[in-house]
């Protein structure tokens, strides 16, 4: 199928997590299973097609919320939201009750935590956005401040003509002042299209320059923030998938306005997120934990659908990377709609035994793995749900026994699940 036709579909069509989701056989099972170890509880009888989910203590009473940003009805004439879920009674995994906090908002991607003003609350950083928007505007960000009392919306930007899938603040030009940093992303007609990264000047009290100013080059998806050379400022580690140059690349904040670019790997195809991970081995050290984007039905010379991690050398435009996870494989995509495996991960200790493992969302792989470390740096891979194609996956230790749940999107299935140890 042409370039052409395949945009022409996403123009008219709304699109899931990341790819538009379509009926397509399932890949073959992989050998090891771990399904039957989980009960699965559903949080929601129709949630409005969820995408991503943050689970954090939003509302500072001690226990995790679920932050899920709904695509519904989003599209170039529709619009979705983000709800908020909190569990009925502390504790209680159970039952949860929904509030919405923002809607009319066309795909909201990954939320995040960040206190903006400096009240000592967190408030929410809202990205969204998406190719099938195009070739409209709707691209923004919005942050929701956290009152004390509800939740208030401001605009940094909207109707823009890039996409934006995470967003975060940092000091960036060294004023003492929190500035806000994104990728801006967009297809391109007949090209793999293109990202650029942008910084929102920030002011004391939480307002920010509507006007982006351009920074680099690259990166996108769901990145993330961290000093990684050690010189006290804050870095970019970041998938690249639009106009890819790497696979996954990251930006390192010289100072003065001045940032330079480095590869991490070339060799992994697109890529869909990269996050830094403290003491993934055990061993005190920070290591990027990546997750590319591929499809090896659709294209046998791809590069195979992955979880990596990265052992990270700042003096290097390469750094060591180890594949952990096995089997994950996207289905075939239907016609006109591309997709890929996997999605979006989460970090966590799945069974108590004080290490680190990785839950992640197959995406175009209808399943969603766990990552189980069973000795230091060595990780079994497991199925723990099927049939939950496009969305996201993420820890959420509810009832705070340290042995976390799992919860579960897919905005193909219009699904949201909680799974809990049996």
């Amino acid at each position: 199928m042409s370039r052409f036709m395949n945009l022409l579909f996403a123009l008219v069509a709304p699109a899931a997590a990341w790819e538009k989701a379509g009926p397509a056989p399932l890949p073959p099972e992989p050998r090891l299973s771990a399904e039957a170890a989980y009960e699965a509880i559903e949080l929601d009888g129709d949630p409005g097609r969820p995408a991503f989910i943050l689970s954090a203590d939003v509302t500072g009473d001690g226990y995790p919320e679920l932050l899920v940003s709904k695509f519904a009805g989003s599209g170039p004439a529709g619009s979705g939201r983000l709800d908020l879920y909190a569990m009925e009674k502390p504790g209680d995994a159970r039952r949860w009750r929904r509030t919405t906090l923002a809607d009319r908002i066309k795909f909201p991607n990954m939320p995040s935590l960040a206190d903006v003003n400096g009240d000592g609350r967190a408030d929410i950083l809202l990205p969204y956005g998406f190719l099938a928007c195009m070739p409209g505007k709707c691209g923004g960000i919005e942050w929701l401040e956290n009152t004390g009392g509800g939740w208030k919306r401001h605009t940094v930007i909207h109707n823009y003509e890039r996409f934006f899938h995470r967003a975060v603040l940092l000091d960036a030009d060294g004023d003492g002042v929190k500035d806000m940093v994104a990728v801006g992303e967009k297809k391109g007609l007949f090209d793999g299209g293109s990202s650029e990264v942008y910084l929102f000047k920030g002011d004391v009290g939480g307002s920010f320059s509507g006007e982006p100013t351009f920074l680099a080059k690259g990166l996108g998806g769901v990145f993330d923030a961290g000093d990684i050379d050690g010189d006290g400022d804050t870095d970019l580690v970041s998938p690249e998938y639009f106009g890819r140059q790497a696979s996954f690349a990251w930006l390192e904040n010289a100072g003065g306005g001045d940032w330079r670019r480095h590869t991490i790997d070339n060799s992994s195809g697109g890529g869909i997120h990269l996050a830094l991970v403290p003491d993934l081995y055990g061993d005190g050290v920070t290591r990027a934990v990546g997750a590319n984007h591929t499809n090896t039905a659709d294209d046998a010379a791809a590069p195979e659908s992955a979880v990596f991690v990265f052992d990270i050398k700042s003096g290097s435009d390469a750094w060591p990377k180890t594949k952990i996870s096995e089997g994950i494989k996207s289905r075939k995509s239907p016609l006109g709609g591309p997709q890929g495996a996997p999605g979006v991960f989460g970090t966590g200790d799945a069974d108590g035994d004080g290490d680190t493992d990785i839950v992640v969302h197959g995406d175009g792989d209808p399943r969603v793995y766990l990552l189980e470390q069973v000795s230091r740096g060595k990780f079994r891979t497991a199925v723990v749900a099927e049939d939950m194609a496009q969305g996201a996956a993420v820890f959420c230790d509810a009832e705070r026994d340290g042995l976390p749940e799992i919860v579960v999107s897919s905005y193909e299935k219009n699904k949201l699940v909680l799974l809990k140890r049996k």
